[in-house]
């Protein structure tokens, strides 16, 4: 999902732009997982291409990234369960309430 627009809004909010954009997110998911599916971002074969273009693309924009050091958090997600991955990014941001 591109997450760009999840936090943005006029005037600008007086909040937390981290905290805007993880509870739109989580208000999202809500309604994707209310209709059935468990992930998002799937492509179909008709988008092969697309897909393939990306991938391609995924080393070159992963190096650009990491030089311009604009990230707040980075998690490995290639050996994570998609739960696991949203645990550690709302942990992070100080949105997980322990129990």
């Amino acid at each position: 999902m591109n997450v760009d627009w999840f936090h943005r809004s006029w005037p600008p909010a007086e909040q937390d732009d981290a905290q805007v954009e993880a509870r739109n997110i989580a208000t999202v998911w809500e309604s994707y997982r209310s209709v059935g599916p468990r992930q998002l971002g799937r492509y179909s074969a008709s988008q092969t291409s697309a897909l393939e273009w990306h991938l391609e693309r995924c080393d070159e924009i992963a190096a650009r990234l990491e030089a311009a050091d604009l990230d707040e958090l980075v998690i490995d997600t290639s050996t994570l369960e998609p739960q696991q991955v949203a645990e550690r990014a709302l942990r992070h941001f100080g949105l997980l309430l322990e129990s």
